[in-house]
């Protein structure tokens, strides 16, 4: 005869079945959470793959940005269905989901940086194409193409991608001016000062031979992999031609109709305001930078202020600590700058010092949000060029 289940059998199985239930959901809620940051940290790289072949992700070498209005449309959908998912998530997470409160404030963090990449592209900044003179096209890409490690070059057949690259030029070219002519029909345009010195950035980039030009950099390097001359010749004569043939008219191109029918229409004001919807649009982009909704830029200006003198108030703390509390803020410096006591003695000396800020003092953060390549010692010293201080 079959033995009868206790009472106490009986009503721990359905607090089992409620504890498997809510384990299960938690886990099911974490791998979504999980999915979706993965989902949009790839997204971000594969819309702008200069940057992610720079932090390191070379499969995305060989293409370009698209800065094209068919491209920003694209945007605005993929930051609308990751804002919906980081909202859907949060909500569930409150409701009972068991994630960690770090976790569910990334959640909500990415959330909101998809509504302000959402809600700004209603004011079309887009159609600024990316020509100004401070980062614009004509700066920033020849920059890229002359950054060690922009490309992964192990192998010969590796340059393939760096002429993909190259090739991939015109497109990008005309994206950027499909943009600058449907902001010309919308009245969305810059103003003159802006482009006072992109004519002559421009002009720079237009040489007489390929070997002189920020395009051939990656190549010039090729003769240290293995194989035949014949096959390394194919290659640096193929790079010179697009160069010179493809890429740098492409440039030509983009820069005569700025320089040309462009100019016909750029806005009287210098301020954002002067165009459409200017206002919103100027409040949008201080919302996106700085992931606050609402923020004035009064505020904003406000902040850097009382973080100057928070920063003088740091610098006087440490001249007191070292008996020059009598000198100024300004005379402080100097004498920072120039005594030898407060130099390194070595550049390994500073960069062990740097090493043991980015791991000990930092690094348990940054290492939540960077990959672990990117904060080696090796990553930053191509940029260490000034000299350094304590």
């Amino acid at each position: 005869m079959a033995r009868k289940p206790t009472i106490l059998e009986l009503t721990a199985l359905p607090m089992l079945l409620v504890l498997l239930l809510v384990s299960s959901t938690t886990a099911n809620l974490e791998a979504e959470v999980d999915e979706l940051f993965d989902e949009y940290f790839r997204w971000k790289l594969s819309d702008n793959p200069e940057e992610a072949s720079l932090l390191g992700y070379h499969e995305y070498d060989g293409r370009l940005t698209d800065h094209s209005p068919h491209a920003a449309v694209r945007r605005e959908l993929r930051c609308r269905h990751f804002r919906k998912e980081a909202e859907r998530l949060y909500r569930e997470s409150k409701a009972g989901g068991d994630l960690d409160r770090e976790k569910r404030g990334y959640v909500r963090q990415m959330g909101k940086e998809a509504k302000f990449c959402e809600e700004g592209m209603k004011y079309k900044g887009y159609l600024l194409g990316n020509i100004h003179f401070m980062g614009g096209v004509q700066k920033g890409l020849p920059r890229f193409f002359k950054t060690p490690g922009a490309f992964k070059l192990d192998k010969l057949e590796d340059f393939q991608t760096v002429l993909k690259a190259l090739k991939g030029v015109p497109k990008m070219m005309g994206g950027i001016k499909e943009s600058l002519e449907a902001g010309i029909k919308q009245k969305v345009t810059y103003s003159a000062g802006v482009l006072s010195r992109v004519d002559k950035q421009f002009d720079k980039l237009q040489v007489n031979k390929a070997e002189e030009s920020a395009f051939f950099k990656p190549f010039e390097g090729i003769n240290r992999f293995h194989g035949s001359d014949g096959e390394k010749k194919k290659i640096t004569d193929e790079a010179k031609r697009v160069i010179m043939e493809v890429v740098l008219p492409a440039f030509q191109n983009l820069n005569d109709f700025v320089q040309g029918d462009y100019q016909k229409h750029l806005r009287s004001s210098h301020g954002v305001k002067s165009i459409p919807d200017g206002d919103k649009f100027y409040q949008k982009c201080l919302e996106h930078h700085t992931t606050m909704e609402g923020i004035t830029a009064e505020e904003v200006h406000q902040i850097g202020l009382d973080a100057v003198e928070e920063l003088k108030a740091g610098v006087m703390a440490v001249a007191e600590r070292l008996g020059k509390g009598e000198m100024g803020f300004s005379e402080f410096l100097n004498h920072v700058r120039e005594s030898p006591e407060f130099k390194f003695k070595s550049k390994e000396e500073g960069l062990e010092l740097f090493e043991d800020i980015i791991r000990n003092k930092i690094g348990k953060n940054l290492y939540k949000v960077l990959p672990d390549r990117l904060l080696k010692i090796p990553a930053v010293q191509q940029a260490w060029r000034s000299p350094m201080f304590y």
